[in-house]
């Protein structure tokens, strides 16, 4: 520990789970303040891995970007069911043919060099060029939602029937430009921003989240955490306000993320969480 300058000798503790059956391991570390540069959490998470390895060996799996994939299903998954719950939001796929009409119209009008044609003989343009209904359809979908939570304030998101909301997210699109977006105080979420909205079509086209925060409804206040893949040997999940939350609240988040897990990888045999 740091103190007046000076570093003094400490010790601690760091609770290892390892679950033989589940095939996770789970280490926990609590952040603190002024401890010296080598004792920080993560370092000494690191070297509880390596004792583990090389004394136990006890092999981790490096999972590469699968956990980028989840945490997009996860993040697609939160939004998805938040605007399904908007009524006009419902009415999108009633206006496909307008749409399709739409652009009929403007590739008539306009002496566009890069036509080609669909399977219905209909004039198209190719999909390097862009994908002109996916655009106008992202268009309605930005006037559905900013008009539905036009002058809404932030807690009314809560009585939608929803159990968690995106609070921050963090990803690369295919032209590995990295983007970062969050909430600024009582400011309404990210979902419900212009900025998220127009951003939107470039995280589903590369289908990878880095970091995604969440809050999550609870009857002792909202549960915040974060969970981090920029490691791609293990899942790291961040408490904040640590002292606020119980076993059970990194229960529900394991098992919220192991389900989105599930719904795109089948079952996940081996995960590291710290």
């Amino acid at each position: 520990m740091e103190e007046e300058s000076e570093y003094r000798d400490s010790c601690a503790y760091i609770p290892v789970e390892i679950d033989f059956l589940k095939k996770i391991m789970i280490i926990k570390a609590w952040n603190r303040n002024n401890v010296a540069p080598a004792y920080r959490s993560d370092l000494l998470m690191e070297s509880v891995v390596k004792i583990l390895a090389y004394t136990f060996h006890v092999k981790c799996k490096g999972y590469g970007i699968q956990h980028k994939k989840i945490l997009y299903s996860m993040s697609k998954g939160l939004v998805d069911e938040i605007y399904r719950k908007i009524p006009a939001y419902q009415k999108i796929e009633e206006i496909l043919p307008d749409i399709d009409e739409f652009e009929q119209l403007i590739l008539n009008k306009l002496p566009i060099e890069n036509i080609s044609e669909n399977e219905k003989n209909q004039k198209a343009i190719p999909k390097g060029v862009i994908e002109f209904s996916d655009e106008i359809r992202k268009i309605i979908e930005k006037l559905i939602v900013s008009d539905y939570f036009y002058n809404k304030n932030y807690n009314e998101i809560w009585n939608m029937g929803i159990d968690a909301i995106i609070a921050k997210i963090k990803f690369s699109d295919n032209e590995n430009v990295l983007t970062s977006m969050s909430n600024q105080g009582d400011k309404k979420p990210i979902f419900c921003t212009k900025t998220f909205l127009s951003l939107k079509k470039s995280m589903e086209d590369s289908k990878l989240v880095e970091k995604l925060w969440i809050e999550r409804k609870r009857e002792r206040g909202e549960l915040n955490v974060r969970y981090d893949a920029s490691n791609e040997d293990y899942l790291e999940l961040l408490f904040d306000y640590a002292p606020r939350y119980k076993e059970e609240d990194l229960r529900i988040v394991m098992e919220m993320y192991a389900d989105y897990g599930s719904k795109n990888f089948g079952k996940i045999t081996k995960f590291l969480f710290t």
